[in-house]
């Protein structure tokens, strides 16, 4: 029988191939992998990270970077177990490995190879890799060389990538322009990433109309350094001030007495060549004002010193010789010095009436302004039917719309006038037109009327109002004798006989004394037992009286111990009782 199996599938062949396989693994591990290895580690010295500062100490112990192939564990993750301070910078897209997470992702072994010798540099990257904006440098205008050759990270990195000298630029600039570059380093220093950013952003590309300072005229052709000479960071190009004093200072002839808006008068189109306007100050060129030139009003030593106040100029114009004061505006205008109008509304003493009809020489006589009295009687002496006895403010009855008919406003004085003292005729309580020394207090007037003949006092309002004489109403609860109870109802006549109200009686006593069944055996003060609601029913407190009732007697009846109704003179001792 013809035998078709395959030799390697024999039992004694598969023995010996499990059998190769184990010492091929036990050779490996005996050596400590180094039958796997790829080369030399780096020795380069550096910090202690991990135990080692190196990584050629780690020796044989290959499982340090490289995980199992069982193992879930990745070599990333290894690295992050000695190198602890990467995962905080992966999570941060501005850190240098973050950023290149973010943009390329890479693994760390992209830009560290191992294995290369034990002098190997241990960074290894290309720019095209590498997002060097993160690091606030665009590569856009470093490409390539002044000789067309492209640029590499060694050519600005020299020593290391992870170190960068401001020297380098210089050095590489002056080759491309020596005389530019000299110029700009000893303008501007040489911290060159102040200012540049790699997209030329405050250099050849930068547009200074996108900013609020436009260059216009003679701004356009000013170079950079005339007004940014001391700028070493962008921060200092964006706090240029804008004033024109921050560069013109030096050529104000002002002394800085107009302050630093010097476009008010000068031009951007050339310095000497301004123009004011005069309008933009407190006082404005009107009329007669237009025609002078600056020089008229303005010194040339001391062009700010003109005074705005009329008599400064005009003084010898005054014919008033300054009697009305230097404020020659208030009837003058700068149409013309002639003719003047005088608002007397702005004065003091406001015409109304009559009073802006009247002639100006009615009350300035002789043209003579100040000092002209303002108060009524001056001029209304004449007048005056009153002989001053109504003193001099003529404007309390009369108005400057005519001298009659006068009309007085009764409520300005002491006496209010109301109810029918509104309708009284002025005559009946100023006789003979005499008013000063007139009586106030109403029985000055209705005496005739006091039907009491004085017996009440004076102060008729304390029953008597002025809406009418009658009827009369006094409010008792202002007097000693509040009413309360049935009192309120009782008629006046019932205690104020044939109507004499003063000396009635106040006590209880004097009005029931008919009242009283105990004859006057328990004195006069019937309000111990009796109230104003009713006479009856009567309550006595004898916890009030001498004898205090406590215990079975609280409940006794009166009876009992005062026989028919008599209470004085009741025995208080037990025995008498019991």
């Amino acid at each position: 029988m013809k035998n078709t199996r395959l030799g390697c599938l024999s039992p004694f062949a598969i023995i010996f191939s499990f059998a190769t396989v184990l010492a091929v693994l036990a050779a490996a591990f005996l050596d400590g992998g180094m039958m796997f290895t790829a080369g030399a580690l780096n020795d380069n010295q550096g910090n202690t990270v991990g135990g080692v500062q190196s990584h050629a100490e780690i020796g044989n112990d290959c499982t340090r970077c490289h995980p199992a192939p069982w193992d879930a564990t990745t070599m990333d993750e290894l690295c992050q177990r000695c190198h602890k301070d990467l995962p905080d910078q992966l999570k941060d897209p501005v850190s240098l490995h973050g950023a290149l997470l973010t943009s390329n992702p890479v693994t760390c072994r992209t830009c560290h190879p191992e294995h290369r010798g034990e002098h190997a540099t241990l960074t290894s990257m290309t720019v095209k890799k590498f997002p060097h904006e993160v690091m606030g440098f665009m590569l856009e205008s470093h490409v390539q060389r002044g000789d067309g050759r492209p640029i590499g990270c060694a050519d600005c990195h020299i020593d290391d990538v992870t170190t960068f000298s401001p020297d380098n630029c210089a050095d590489c600039h002056q080759f491309l322009d020596s005389a530019f570059t000299s110029k700009h380093v000893e303008t501007y220093g040489e911290g060159c990433l102040g200012c540049h950013d790699g997209m030329e952003t405050i250099s050849k590309k930068f547009d200074h109309s996108q900013t609020l300072f436009q260059l216009v005229g003679k701004h356009g052709e000013a170079s950079c350094e005339q007004c940014h000479a001391e700028a070493r960071h962008v921060a200092d190009f964006k706090s240029m001030p804008s004033e024109c004093g921050s560069c013109h200072g030096e050529k104000d002839v002002h002394n800085g007495q107009f302050g630093q808006a010097c476009d008010q008068c000068h031009k951007v189109e050339t310095w000497t060549a301004g123009s004011f306007d005069h309008n933009t100050t407190k006082f404005k060129l009107t009329g007669k004002h237009e025609g002078p030139k600056c020089a008229d009003c303005h010194n040339k030593t001391a062009p700010e010193k003109a005074n705005s106040v009329c008599s400064s100029c005009h003084l010898k114009d005054d014919a008033h010789a300054g009697a009305l004061g230097l404020a020659c505006d208030d009837c003058h205008t700068s149409q013309g010095w002639k003719p003047a109008n005088f608002d007397h509304n702005l004065s003091i003493f406001k015409l109304t009436g009559k009073h802006e009809t009247a002639t100006c020489e009615k009350c300035h006589i002789n043209n003579v302004l100040k000092g002209t009295p303002t108060n009524c009687f001056a001029c209304h002496q004449k007048d005056d039917h009153h002989n001053g006895t109504f003193g001099q403010d003529c404007g309390i009855c009369h108005a400057t719309t005519g001298w009659t008919p006068a009309a007085f406003d009764h409520n300005l004085s002491i006496f209010k006038l109301t109810g029918q003292h509104e309708s009284v005729a002025c005559e009946q309580c100023h006789v003979n037109n005499v008013f000063k020394g007139t009586p106030s207090d109403c029985i000055g007037c209705h005496q005739a009327d006091d039907t009491h003949n004085g017996s009440l006092g004076t102060q008729c309002y304390n029953c008597h109002s002025t809406q009418a004489w009658k009827p009369a109403y006094f409010d008792h609860n202002l007097a000693l004798f509040k009413l309360t109870g049935a009192h309120i109802y009782v008629l006046c006549q019932s205690c104020h006989f044939n109507d004499v109200f003063k000396g009635t009686p106040s006590t209880c006593y004097g009005c029931h004394v008919n009242d009283d069944p105990h004859k006057g055996t328990l004195g006069q003060q019937c309000e111990s037992c009796h109230g104003t609601q009713a006479w009856k029913p009567a309550n006595f407190d004898h916890n009030r009286s001498v004898f205090k009732l406590t215990g079975a007697h609280s409940n006794t009846l009166c009876q009992r111990c005062h026989l028919n109704n008599v209470f004085k003179g009741t025995p208080m001792n037990c025995f008498a009782c019991h």
